[in-house]
């Protein structure tokens, strides 16, 4: 016999408790079958007849079996639960875990950071600091050098007075505190003048040879004033301290001397180093009617440390294209070694404890002007005083060959084996060997 819905609804109200208590209840009822059975029967004696009726029909057996699987299904899903609870709290540990890594990677990633940082900020200060050390020696330098003197070695008052309205700031601003002193140090022992570049030049003597060492290469290459020519022998030699001025300055310094009309002259730096320079200059002069004289020099300068003690090496090159009584009575392109020495500059101290500057230049004359002193002209320069010697040409020699070696594999660095060969060979006739050419070329100068 079928239940009715309600009676079914009441049972499965009666059914419905939690999970810990159905628990316990079925774990104390398959314990005490008995106990069970009699609280069923007392159910089953409270409800009405038609229920008494179906309760008889149903076996008991059937009941109890499906009680217990029930009771097992339960149990595999609490520990089920058990698992998942258990799950999640492992992943929970695993996840703390590695937010833990993470952190310890960023604070170390941090630090990676940091140390790059502090390692950029090193080499700011390094070179702030081999900045401040480079200012440092150029005021040095340019105490040592800038001398305003007069013919008897003393400025007086009055010179001074009148020269205030060219002085400048020489040293540029001063942003920090150690700059200030340096800065107020030098100021009280020097005297910075707006001078002219030609006027820095001839303060410190650096010129090859006077106007009067000019005169002398004049007389003989033409005696007669008729033909005007080009006699562009006198080599400049420009110091490196002053070679940001070297495009202003170097045009003027032979062509000068000489009378001649629209003369237009063009310099350009080829190699400029912190140790060598090398220039180039055209000069394209008009000395008679329709002739030009088109004429290039290449100046080649070596600064070097010997002794030390600072030294300009030089050697200048002319190409010349024009008439035959223009200048050594070439009609072709020609190329001649017009001039080769050193210039040496030291530091010294005078009797008054002012400082001063030594200079001495070692200039040997090109083969082709035999009209000259072909000796080695050695000129010493102390505070305006001028000292001349020469010396024979086997002293140049030993003087001068360890520094062409020298000079020569700094210019071959610097400018390629190609044009040095192509330098030598029109200035010596044949490639051969660099410093055998200019051997050769010393060779020719005679030795009495």
């Amino acid at each position: 016999m079928a239940l009715r819905p309600s009676q079914a609804r009441e049972n499965e109200s009666e059914d419905e408790v939690t999970l810990g208590e159905l628990h316990a209840f079925l774990d104390a009822a398959l314990d005490t079958e008995s106990d069970l059975s009699d609280c069923v029967t007392a159910k089953d004696e409270s409800s009405d007849g038609d229920h008494v009726r179906y309760r008889d029909d149903v076996p008991k057996k059937r009941g109890k079996k499906r009680m217990r699987e029930e009771v097992l299904r339960l149990r595999g899903e609490c520990a089920a639960l058990e698992r998942q609870v258990q799950s999640l709290a492992e992943r929970d540990a695993i996840k703390k875990e590695r937010n833990a890594l993470s952190e310890a990677e960023r604070a170390a990633m941090q630090e990676r950071h940091a140390a790059a940082w502090a390692k950029v900020e090193n080499r700011k200060l390094k070179k702030r600091a081999h900045d401040h050390l480079a200012l440092v020696q150029m005021l040095e330098n340019m105490v040592e050098k800038r001398r305003i003197v007069d013919d008897d070695g003393m400025i007086d008052d009055d010179e001074l007075c009148a020269r205030d309205t060219r002085e400048r700031d020489a040293f540029g601003p001063v942003r920090s505190t150690r700059d200030c002193q340096i800065y107020d140090l030098l100021r009280s022992q020097i005297r910075a003048y707006a001078a002219t570049p030609c006027e820095e030049f001839q303060s410190h003597k650096l010129y090859s040879q006077t106007a009067t060492d000019m005169q002398r290469w004049e007389t003989g290459v033409d005696a007669t004033t008729q033909n005007k020519y080009l006699a562009l022998f006198n080599t400049m030699i420009l110091p490196f301290d002053f070679r940001a001025g070297a495009r202003v300055v170097w045009t003027q310094v032979m062509a000068n001397e000489l009378k001649l009309s629209h003369k237009k002259t063009r310099t350009e730096i080829i190699e400029s180093t912190e140790d060598l320079l090398i220039t180039k200059q055209l000069l394209k002069a008009s000395y008679l009617v329709a002739e030009h004289q088109i004429t290039t020099e290449y100046s080649i300068s070596k600064r070097m440390v010997f002794d030390d003690r600072v030294m300009f090496a030089w050697e200048a090159l002319i190409e010349s294209e024009g008439e035959p009584d223009a200048i050594v009575c070439s009609t072709t392109s020609t190329c001649q070694l017009v001039q080769r020495g050193w210039l040496k500059l030291s530091p010294l101290l005078t009797q008054s404890g002012a400082a001063a500057l030594s200079l001495q230049t070692y200039n040997c004359m090109a083969p082709a002007h035999k009209t000259i002193d072909d000796r080695l002209l050695v000129q010493d320069s102390v505070l305006g005083q001028e000292a001349h010697r020469t010396y024979d040409i086997g002293q140049l020699k030993s003087l001068l060959v360890p520094l062409y070696e020298q000079i020569l594999q700094s210019i071959r660095q610097c400018i390629g084996n190609t044009l040095l060969a192509t330098l030598v060979k029109k200035s010596c006739g044949s490639v051969g060997t660099s410093l055998g050419a200019i051997l050769q070329c010393m060779e020719a100068l005679p030795t009495d």
